[in-house]
C-alpha cells in the first residue's frame, strides 16, 4: 500500500512540475508588462492595465490552471478546459466582467492560440483592457497532455518521471535512462517506496533525495529538516521544477493538494 502511494505521488509531482512551468511564464511576462512605459494610455486604460496584472497576479499564485485530456504528448492552448478552469487570458475576461464573452470563446476557439481567435467581443475587450493583442498573446501559455499511466523514466537533471510523455514533453529534459533514478544520482523531492515514510523524513538516509526543486524561487523545500537545497543543471529556467502552490498554500501543501485532484479526476472518470 505504502508503494502504491508513493507512485501516485511520483505522478502527481509532474503535474506540480507542469504547474511550476507556467507559473514561471506568467511571473516573467508579469514582470515584463509591469516594466513597459504605459505613459501614452489615458489614465482610464492605465489603471485597467494595473488591474489586470493584478488579477494576472493572483491567477499566478493561485496556481489552478486549465488540463489538456485531448492532446496527449503535446502542449496545446485551453481557453476553458472541461471543469471550467480558464486560462490566464480567460480568467482576466472573467474577472473584468465578461464571463459571457469567454464562454462564447470557449465553445467557438478553445483551443485556438489568441492571436488566431475572431471572435469580436474578444478585440471589444482587449481595446479596453490597458493591454494589446500582442501582449495577450504573450500572456496566454501552453497546457501539455500525458496520460496517467506509471512507467517511470530518470531524467538527465536527476529527477524522475512518470513517464517518458512527462519529462520530454512537461518538463523538456531528456531521458538519461528508463526506471527510477538509482539513490545516487536522484534529486526526487519523494524517497523511493518503502525507504520512508514521507518527503520529510530523515531516517531515510541518502534515498530521500534531500534537494529541493529545481526552479524554486524561495529556495525552500517541502518538509526538509536540513532547510537547505540545490537546483538541478543542465536545463532552462522556465522548465526547472519548483513547488507549485495551488491555491495559495505554501509549498508543503501542494502535493497533497495536487494528489487529491488527480484522485478526483480519476472519480469523475469512473463515474462517466
Amino acid at each position: 500500500m505504502l508503494g502504491l502511494i508513493f507512485l501516485v505521488l511520483e505522478v502527481t509531482g509532474q503535474v506540480d512540475a507542469d504547474r511550476a512551468r507556467i507559473q514561471k511564464h506568467l511571473e516573467t511576462v508579469e514582470t515584463e508588462l509591469r516594466a513597459r512605459d504605459t505613459s501614452h494610455l489615458p489614465p482610464a486604460l492605465q489603471a485597467e492595465r494595473a488591474r489586470n496584472l493584478d488579477r494576472l497576479h493572483a491567477y499566478r499564485l493561485g496556481g489552478l490552471f486549465p488540463k489538456n485530456p485531448d492532446f496527449i504528448g503535446e502542449r496545446v492552448p485551453f481557453f476553458i478546459d472541461e471543469d471550467g478552469v480558464a486560462c490566464a487570458v480567460g480568467h482576466l475576461v472573467i474577472e473584468s466582467g465578461f464571463a459571457e464573452v469567454a464562454g462564447e470563446i470557449a465553445e467557438r476557439e478553445n483551443n485556438a492560440r489568441l492571436l488566431a481567435m475572431t471572435h469580436p467581443a474578444l478585440s471589444g475587450w482587449i481595446a479596453q483592457s490597458g493591454l494589446t493583442a500582442e501582449e495577450c498573446a504573450r500572456i496566454q501559455p501552453e497546457y501539455c497532455g500525458c496520460g496517467d499511466e506509471y512507467a517511470p523514466v530518470c531524467g538527465v537533471d536527476g529527477k524522475t518521471y512518470g513517464n517518458a510523455c512527462y519529462a520530454e514533453t512537461c518538463a523538456n529534459v531528456a531521458i538519461a535512462h528508463e526506471g527510477v533514478c538509482k539513490a545516487e544520482e536522484t534529486t526526487s523531492d519523494w524517497p523511493d517506496a518503502g525507504t520512508s515514510t514521507g518527503p520529510g523524513d530523515s531516517t531515510g538516509g541518502d534515498s530521500t533525495g534531500g534537494e529541493s526543486s529545481g526552479g524554486d524561487s524561495s529556495g525552500e523545500q517541502p518538509g526538509s529538516s536540513s532547510g537547505s537545497g540545490s537546483e538541478s543543471d543542465g536545463h532552462d529556467g522556465e522548465h526547472q521544477r519548483k513547488s507549485g502552490c495551488s491555491l495559495g498554500q505554501d509549498a508543503a501543501g501542494a502535493p497533497a493538494l495536487a494528489l487529491l485532484l488527480v484522485l478526483a479526476a480519476r472519480r469523475r472518470r469512473l463515474r462517466s
